[in-house]
């Protein structure tokens, strides 16, 4: 996990960034002794870039209290009415359409590609229909 984010983040220059992660308060723990010790450049300083550590909200439920608490999405500014589920919308989406377990890594690659490409233009198409009641739901509630 430490990589992804390291990678993901290299070249954004945003400086405030809001992690999510299902076990955040696991990974999050020793992160900028992790981060210092990190073999590729430029992520000694992404620690102090992370304004926020929260569990995605549908995963939240499944910690302790104190977790609960200080992980919540509820609780951080700028938020708005995120869930950070994202990504798991993705991962179920990814399950139709047979197994891949049994294709070569070329065969896979290019079923994986498709897969992630029909993803990535449903959301595009989608997007204004899913953005626009969140908007105004959002301005509505300042």
């Amino acid at each position: 996990m430490d990589y992804v984010v390291a990678r993901s983040t290299a070249h954004n220059c945003e400086p405030n960034l809001i992690a999510s992660y299902d076990i955040m308060c696991q990974w999050a723990t020793n992160l900028r002794d992790r981060l210092n010790n990190f073999p590729v450049e430029g992520v000694r300083g992404l620690d102090d870039r992370i304004v926020a550590r929260v569990v995605p909200k549908f995963h939240l439920a499944a910690h302790r209290p104190e977790c609960r608490a200080s992980y919540s999405l509820n609780f951080e500014p700028g938020a708005g009415r995120k869930d950070m589920e994202g990504p798991e919308r993705t991962w179920f989406g990814l399950q139709g359409g047979g197994s891949t377990k049994d294709q070569g890594p070329g065969f896979w690659s290019d079923t994986m590609d498709d897969k992630f490409s029909h993803w990535n233009w449903t959301k595009l198409v989608s997007l204004g229909k899913a953005i626009h009641p969140l908007r105004i739901k959002s301005v509505a509630d300042t």
